[in-house]
């Protein structure tokens, strides 16, 4: 499954679909799939792990295998949250999704100034003295 989820959804885009999925286009779809996949299309569509119909995959034991809903269902159950647990995903049929004409996207790139960067000093200054405080049970106190 060395197919990233840029390019997947790239060209679902290129025929009208969409797949909820998170934001780095450099994940590969295997394991995005099998452990979640939450993302800004999520409370549309749920996860990207809600639309998998079915998976192949190769069993510790080299068995090549496939479940579903209907096929293998514990092993479906199972493949979905902790996939590498149980086998090495090979294929993954999705369902997907109209894609909606537009889309907007916000986001916001967080600077630490110089009084930030104090305060988080401080903060991290003051846990560690609650933590010493609560491991010794000998508490001081300082102003």
């Amino acid at each position: 499954m060395g197919n990233r989820l840029g390019d997947i959804v790239t060209a679902l885009a290129a025929h009208g679909r969409g797949l909820p999925h998170g934001t780095c286009p450099y994940v590969g779809i295997g394991g995005h799939a099998v452990y979640g996949g939450f993302g800004f299309t999520s409370k549309l569509w749920g996860l990207t792990i809600d639309t998998i119909q079915s998976i192949d995959l190769v069993l510790a034991n080299g068995t090549i295998t496939s479940a579903s809903e209907k096929l293998n269902p514990d092993l479906f159950f199972a493949m979905r949250g902790a996939g590498s647990s149980f086998g090495i995903a090979t294929a993954i049929t999705v369902k997907t999704f109209p894609a909606p004409p537009t889309a907007t996207i916000f986001s916001y790139n967080w600077q630490l100034t110089a009084s930030i960067r104090r305060t988080d000093r401080s903060l991290s200054s003051t846990s560690m003295k609650v933590c010493e405080c609560i491991s010794t049970t000998r508490c001081t106190h300082a102003s």
